[in-house]
């Protein structure tokens, strides 16, 4: 009885560099997918934050009759040149927090060790920009003294640029609902920003940086540094920085405006609790958004 044997037919190498190349295709193919997702669910985890943030600001107005400073240059309570992220901690479940602080005395600029300095506010940080789960170190040609800070990317509309304070949150401000007069729903009080390499501004609890709240705890939308302000030699004084893509990520002067990580654009809260993610295309229109009281309308649709 003859018994026949079915010879096993092998891969050629063409057949096998196909399967390989298929094979790599469906993985990017999944990879690009899976970022995607990553990236629609970081952004709706940025915007939920920013309504969080846009109801402890009504509740914080509700209680007190007006928005909170956008910095305190007399102190908050006694704690000096604070800002508005700190007078709304009780309102985003941070009161423990909040009254450590109050019970805990700050020396401003000297007393670089002071415990909120490196304390990381969930509430306050977009999961899009993986630099603000990590401290910063802030070299020693700035006050002398290295230290570390935590930062954030959520900061208070000041207006079209930090002097012309015609928007919600600058030095002292108690801007009231009433005061916005071009309407709640026209008018951005918080904005996203990513941080750069020039990690001395977005200190979440006080101003190490330029002046004494300017891109630590506000930002105007065409903002800008003043023609006589000191260091930062590689960024051009006197400019407008408009709402743009930076040029890198690490672009030292990506401070001075704002940006996401998102691609596109980023994300604005507006005075009547809504989050909007706004394209960089939006131009001249952001200006508009930006004051309280300046009489435009701006349809973004």
């Amino acid at each position: 009885m003859l018994k026949i044997v079915s010879a096993r037919k092998a891969f050629t190498i063409i057949e096998l560099i196909v399967v390989i190349c298929i094979i790599t295709i469906l993985i990017s193919l999944t990879l690009v997918a899976v970022q995607k997702v990553r990236h629609s669910a970081n952004n709706l985890s940025c915007q939920n934050k920013m309504k969080q943030i846009g109801l402890a600001l009504t509740n914080y107005h509700g209680a007190n009759g007006f928005y909170p400073a956008g910095w305190h240059l007399d102190g908050y309570h006694g704690i000096p040149h604070t800002s508005w992220r700190v007078d709304i901690l009780p309102y985003i479940d941070e009161d423990s927090l909040h009254q450590k602080i109050l019970a805990t005395k700050f020396t401003y600029l000297n007393d670089i060790n002071y415990f909120a300095l490196t304390i990381n506010v969930n509430a306050y940080s977009c999961p899009s920009d993986s630099g603000t789960k990590n401290l910063v170190y802030v070299p020693p040609d700035y006050l002398g003294l290295g230290f570390k800070l935590s930062i954030c990317n959520y900061f208070g509309v000041s207006g079209t640029n930090h002097l012309s304070k015609d928007g919600t949150f600058f030095s002292a401000s108690k801007i009231r609902i009433s005061d916005i007069l071009d309407g709640s729903s026209n008018t951005i009080i918080v904005g996203e920003k990513g941080l750069g390499k020039e990690t001395l501004f977005g200190s979440w609890f006080t101003s190490f940086g330029y002046g004494n709240g300017e891109f630590d705890a506000t930002n105007g939308v065409n903002d800008f540094l003043p023609k006589n302000s000191g260091g930062l030699p590689q960024c051009p004084k006197g400019v407008p920085f408009s709402f743009q893509e930076p040029t890198s990520v690490d672009s030292p002067c990506s401070f001075i405006h704002y940006w996401s990580f998102h691609n596109g654009g980023g994300n604005f809260l507006f005075a009547d609790g809504s989050v909007r993610f706004l394209a960089y295309s939006i131009g001249d229109k952001l200006s508009t958004l930006s004051t309280r009281s300046g009489g435009q309308i701006t349809d973004i649709n």
